[in-house]
């Protein structure tokens, strides 16, 4: 069994990291999807209206080329997320699998605690019986 799977931190970290990854390739998605894939158009007057924000009226022709490299881009961003979400959906399954099969050790944790107790019992028993032991010899002289 993955040794990462009984330790807590690493565990947390693998599940944020995997976390963190789906939602960085889904926001890459859509800036790609974001992109112009136009030409603006030459223009000879370049001082008409350059503070507009308004370009949906000087897009020129669709560029092919970037549209061509987005779609690209895309397909291999979405590829990555379906991994991501596919590397989650296993560390999940793994998670459950070891939890079910006692793996995770969960009720462990209370056979550790009642073993550290009798330790405890053990020792303040033997401390009992020498204080016990001291009094008598003291109480005898």
């Amino acid at each position: 069994m993955d040794a990462t799977l009984r330790n807590t931190p690493a565990l947390l970290v693998r599940i944020n990291h995997l976390s963190e990854q789906l939602v960085k390739k889904y926001l890459d998605i859509v800036r790609l999807a974001e992109l112009p894939t136009s030409h603006a158009p030459a223009s000879d007057s370049d001082s008409e209206d350059d503070d507009d924000d308004d370009t949906s009226a000087k897009k020129g022709p669709p560029n092919r080329n970037q549209a061509a490299v987005n779609s690209v881009t895309m397909e291999v961003e979405v590829g990555t997320l379906i991994k991501t979400a596919e590397d989650l959906l296993t560390l999940t399954r793994q998670m459950k699998e070891s939890w079910l099969f006692g793996q995770l050790n969960t009720l462990g944790e209370d056979a550790a605690v009642e073993k550290a107790e009798r330790d405890v019992q053990g020792v303040v028993d033997v401390l009992e019986r020498l204080d016990g032991a001291g009094n008598a010899k003291t109480g005898a002289v």
